[in-house]
């Protein structure tokens, strides 16, 4: 829920306030993010707009005719009237947020305590030095419960996972650089999001003494901004470092493909499971993690610092699910979840945080004593809040007549469902980080295992021995007798018994036994451990070591009707036509080492160079 807890403040969402009559909420937008502007159009008048001065600017850039934008000064404190009346206002306190130009965080306090809400940051030290929210008698060589008191902190929780352990930006400034020293005389052309890594641009054109390219639309907004525009030009012969939209990045790499042309890199900016940059052999691709928000050790430095009573996050992805954006504001219920919330059992980032950090019993009567149904009541209604969401009031667009005849026809269907199947975008779908890093994945760790079977590239092919050429199709046969025979017994008895038709025994072979504990699970190197979960065979012709790590765990990833449901990283591939290529267990033959961490690829350690 994005509305404010015990009030009628709204942060970071446009669409909500849509179920209830105009002027009900009062809003405040901490960045020009899509994700954090949803809902807003050029027609959107349903209420005042708090921002900093360079937000004010991006929003009127796209949505020039909103009409009651209120620019509120960074480091001051602002007093807000909730209601008519005058009788209940919160002050509000803006910090920068280390985001990207205009991102703040808002500091509330009033009669319902102290919320800090982050929006999306990046902490850094530098904000130890703020003296409203770290005075400098609390200070302490730990950083530890430094802030003043917070009944509530709404963090941004993007990279909640130790996992992320991406490095800063200077550090991936560098990693660029070097990554372009070493392709001198080369076009660079840099994929990348929307605003936000324009100081990175600016050290580049500093370094390499060239324009850099950008966008129209970016340079628009960048003097919208009176942000520094002397570096930076719309003509791609003016300079020799090109930045382009992400969703543009595979039309581009054809485009190069189809002229022939293999002097230029591309590189693609924010993928952050490496903790250095990840090369493709092809000379052409490279990933550089630098990213706006916060890596898991700053997120953890950040909440320990303040430890609030309550602690909730900021990315909840459910939110966004039709069910509950409409659903009403229940300030009591959204409490007590939370409070039986911490009793529960579970393991997480989320719930580490909980346990070491929070402190419930510290909660300030200013915000509890709202938390009883008669004056809970009282309060939604002294703030304006004085019905429930009514989906009613939305604006609807009108029907499509052909969509109408449709419904006609087929009256079960809804209507978006009708719209996607006979009437689909022609928007070409934007390629997402995991298809970017997948394809170059699979080309560094199939070099592992090719290193491993004694594969030896050559004149742009993969050469095979005799002996590799048997023990692959040995793998390959017995692999299809299992799958015919329904064999679903465990992975070490698999490898153990039938080493000698397999042509390699894991069990006995240092080598693969050192490409599992590198990669798959950490201790493989004692024959004794537990390779011994079940990951099943693909839908037609190929075995799997790896599976899905939770934690330290590592759990059987076999799904229904004998496939992974979903895509998953392996070290890697398979043998279709042409070695080596498969990436992931499905539809085709294949052998491959790998799995997934948790919700995401497993985390690589190394640098494949």
């Amino acid at each position: 829920m994005r509305v404010l807890t015990n009030t009628n403040i709204i942060v970071d969402d446009f669409d909500y306030c849509k179920n209830f009559p105009k002027g009900t909420f009062i809003h405040f937008l901490s960045h020009f993010h899509a994700d954090h502007y949803f809902g807003m159009s050029t027609c959107w008048n349903y209420g005042p707009v708090y921002c900093s001065e360079i937000t004010k600017k991006l929003i009127l850039t796209t949505f020039p005719k909103i009409p009651d934008i209120r620019v509120l000064e960074m480091n001051k404190e602002h007093t807000i009237q909730l209601n008519e009346s005058g009788t209940k206002t919160v002050t509000v306190y803006l910090m920068d947020a280390n985001h990207i130009p205009g991102a703040v965080m808002f500091l509330f306090r009033g009669y319902m305590g102290t919320i800090l809400h982050t929006g999306d940051a990046r902490f850094c030290d530098a904000m130890f030095e703020d003296p409203v929210l770290y005075p400098p008698e609390k200070r302490n060589k730990l950083n530890y419960k430094c802030s003043i008191h917070i009944d509530e902190l709404i963090f941004d929780n993007t990279y909640l996972h130790p996992t992320f352990n991406f490095p800063t930006r200077d550090q991936a400034t560098k990693m660029m650089i070097n990554i372009i020293e070493k392709n001198r005389g080369k076009h660079v052309i840099i994929a990348m999001g929307a605003l936000g890594k324009e100081s990175m641009m600016v050290k580049l054109s500093e370094h390499f003494q060239t324009l850099v390219c950008i966008p129209e639309k970016k340079f628009k907004m960048l003097e919208a901004m009176n942000c520094r525009t002397d570096i930076f030009t719309t003509k791609k012969e003016e300079g020799w470092i090109e930045v382009i939209s992400k969703k543009h990045r595979l039309p581009r790499l054809a485009e190069e493909e189809a002229k022939g042309n293999k002097d230029f890199i591309m590189v693609s900016i924010d993928f952050l499971m490496f903790e250095g940059n990840l090369t493709a052999p092809d000379g052409i691709n490279y990933l550089v993690p630098y990213s706006q928000h916060s890596n898991y050790k700053e997120l953890d430095k950040f909440v320990k610092s303040i430890c609030p009573s309550i602690l909730k996050k900021l990315v909840v992805p459910y939110e966004n699910f039709s069910q509950f954006k409409n659903r009403p504001i229940n300030n009591i219920g959204v409490y007590i979840g939370y409070l039986k919330n911490l009793l529960r059992g579970g393991k997480s980032a989320f719930r580490d945080f909980l346990k070491r950090y929070t402190q419930i019993e510290t909660l300030s009567e200013d915000y509890k004593r709202w938390m009883e149904d008669s004056v809970q009541k009282e309060l939604l209604l002294e703030v304006g809040i004085t019905q429930n969401a009514d989906p009613s009031l939305r604006k609807t667009r009108k029907k499509d007549p052909r969509l109408e005849e449709l419904q006609k026809q087929f009256p079960d269907a809804t209507l978006y469902d009708l719209e996607k199947q006979f009437f689909p975008s022609k928007k070409r779908e934007k390629q997402s980080l995991y298809e970017i890093s997948s394809h170059m994945m699979a080309v560094n760790n199939n070099q592992s295992l090719n290193a491993f079977l004694g594969m030896k590239a050559g004149a742009g092919k993969v050469v095979k021995g005799e002996e590799n050429k048997k023990k692959v199709k040995n793998v390959r046969l017995y692999a299809k007798k299992k799958k015919n025979e329904d064999d679903r017994r465990s992975l070490r008895t698999f490898l153990s018994m039938n080493s000698f038709e397999m042509g390699f025994n894991p069990a006995a072979d240092q080598e693969l036994l050192c490409l599992l504990d590198k990669f798959v699970m950490p201790g493989a190197l004692d024959c004794k451990s537990n390779i011994e979960e079940t990951v099943g065979f693909g839908s037609e012709i190929g075995i799997g070591i790896g599976g899905t790590r939770t934690g330290d765990e590592f759990l059987a990833s076999q799904s229904q009707n004998n496939t992974v449901r979903e895509p998953m990283m392996m070290m890697g591939g398979g043998f279709n036509n042409e070695p080596m290529i498969i990436t992931q267990f499905g539809p085709n033959e294949g052998l491959g080492l790998g799995g997934l961490n948790d919700s995401m690829s497993f985390s690589m350690k190394s640098n494949f160079v």
